[in-house]
């Protein structure tokens, strides 16, 4: 019987960034890029009711075409199977609003199997969780190197723009901190209420020195955004256990081995293991899952978190959880 439709949702950084004017649209941004000089145009302002909008007035910005460069490979293996829905979305957005730019594709779903990288995961459980997807429309479901439980990395980014290297020979990324700290999508990968050791909480402003960030509109502004990022957590946390109970063999997480379990703040930018790649995930199955977890690589050779699904093994486990024929 033929698999039906696949539903991806790519991760944070897995789509391009468009400007878009009258008479067309320009590339703003794609991954090899990075956060380059220039990349001050991708910075958002946040109003009072924490909404995110562009910072230059009258300009419009949408996701482009997913990144090849992370997908490709287990997209074209897909294609041959499947119809494939790929949307895209603004990956600087919190989840309930960059789902604005996908909801027409998604209302119109009927069953679907589905696969999220990373913050692709928090997306699809907004969409649970607000009603745009149910439970029984999914079938299989393969989270790739999910954020259930944030990551200490984000900690470190947003608090002094300090990233981990993508190779041995890097030297420690510095990024532009206040820029990051003006993506609403960051703060929904910070640890939260529930994350167990040495995670914590971080979405407490308590967590923070008093003082941070220095400027007093920016304080009020993370602090907002702190406190919107916990709500929806909380409200995805219900949505995941509700998969738990309806999806408990239908569902698959897949992780990569080769970055050490982070026991600091102060560690997570040096705890990179060459070809990883800069956000570190270091619990992805939160108490009480009942789905297997497949743990691939080593740290002779890791699995890099954002290349997943550009490598023959990702591609080939992921493949294997949606072409059995049995789950039992």
């Amino acid at each position: 019987m033929p698999r039906p439709p696949l539903l991806f949702l790519h991760g944070i950084r897995g789509s391009a960034l468009v400007r878009k004017r009258t008479g067309g649209e320009t590339l703003l941004w794609n991954l090899e890029q990075e956060f380059r000089p220039g990349a001050e145009a991708l910075a958002l302002r946040i109003c009072a009711n924490g909404r995110a909008l562009p910072r230059e007035r009258g300009v419009r910005i949408g996701a482009g075409p997913v990144e090849d460069s992370l997908y490709g490979p287990f997209l074209e293996d897909r294609r041959g199977k499947s119809r494939l829905i790929a949307p895209c979305w603004d990956w600087r957005l919190a989840p309930e609003q960059a789902l604005e730019a996908i909801r027409g594709e998604l209302q119109v779903l009927d069953r679907v199997d589905v696969v999220c990288h990373s913050m692709g995961s928090q997306i699809l459980l907004e969409a649970l969780a607000c009603g745009l997807l149910r439970p029984e429309q999914l079938e299989r479901i393969v989270f790739v190197t999910p954020p259930f439980c944030g990551s200490l990395d984000i900690v470190s980014l947003l608090r002094d723009g300090r990233d981990c290297g993508g190779s041995e020979d890097e030297a420690e990324r510095q990024y532009d901190s206040a820029l990051a700290r003006s993506f609403p999508a960051l703060y929904h990968l910070l640890p939260g209420p529930g994350c167990p050791p040495p995670l914590g909480d971080w979405l407490r402003k308590q967590a923070w020195p008093r003082d941070f960030p220095p400027s007093h509109a920016e304080r009020l502004q993370f602090q907002l955004l702190l406190a919107q990022a916990r709500r929806a957590m909380l409200r995805r946390r219900k949505a995941l256990w509700q998969l738990f109970r309806s999806h408990p063999r239908q569902a698959l997480i897949l992780a990569g081995s080769g970055v050490p379990t982070i026991s600091s703040v102060e560690g997570a930018p040096r705890t990179s293991l060459k070809g990883d790649g800069r956000l570190l995930v270091s619990v992805t199955r939160p108490p009480s899952c009942p789905w297997p977890r497949r743990i691939l690589g080593s740290p002779q050779r890791p699995m890099p978190h954002g290349e997943f699904l550009a490598t023959d093994r990702g591609v080939a486990a992921c493949c294997a959880f949606l072409d059995s024929e049995s789950l039992a």
